[in-house]
């Protein structure tokens, strides 16, 4: 299942155009430039141990394999404080076969509630794959 979850992903990428949005304080904007997926810690701390965006194991709603993006645009915001994943827009199309690799990303957005905003937090990921250090990622709170 480890290599399936990495070779037979199917990405699939949605215009922003289909999604009604308006910017509302603290939210992230989007350019056309990247494309962009919500996700959850625990595929943050995934990405971290693999080094690929893989789907989960087990899905609800017959989705097995897929991973969902959503292409950037003025349209686009995110604001809900789950993190969102960044990559160029020329790294996935739609139908696309295999999962991305970390070194895809261009970021990953972190919601901090200290100061009421996204911020980048790549270059901590980055750092955390590289060092494979397994306690830090367990307990990770970027």
């Amino acid at each position: 299942m480890e290599v399936e979850r990495i070779n037979n992903v199917r990405n699939r990428v949605f215009e922003q155009n289909i999604i009604l949005g308006k910017y509302i304080e603290h939210s992230m904007s989007t350019d056309s430039e990247h494309t962009y997926r919500i996700t959850g810690m625990n595929q943050v701390k995934d990405i971290i141990l693999t080094g690929y965006i893989r789907p989960k194991e087990i899905v609800k709603g017959g989705h097995k394999l897929e991973i969902f993006w959503t292409h950037g645009g003025e349209k686009l915001f995110y604001y809900g404080g789950e993190p969102v994943l960044e990559v160029l827009s020329t790294s996935v199309r739609d139908g696309q076969i295999g999962a991305l690799s970390i070194h895809d990303l261009t970021g990953v957005y972190i919601f901090d509630y200290n100061i009421n905003r996204y911020v980048n937090r790549l270059d901590e990921v980055l750092n955390l794959y590289n060092n494979q250090d397994l306690e830090k990622v367990d307990s990770i709170k970027l």
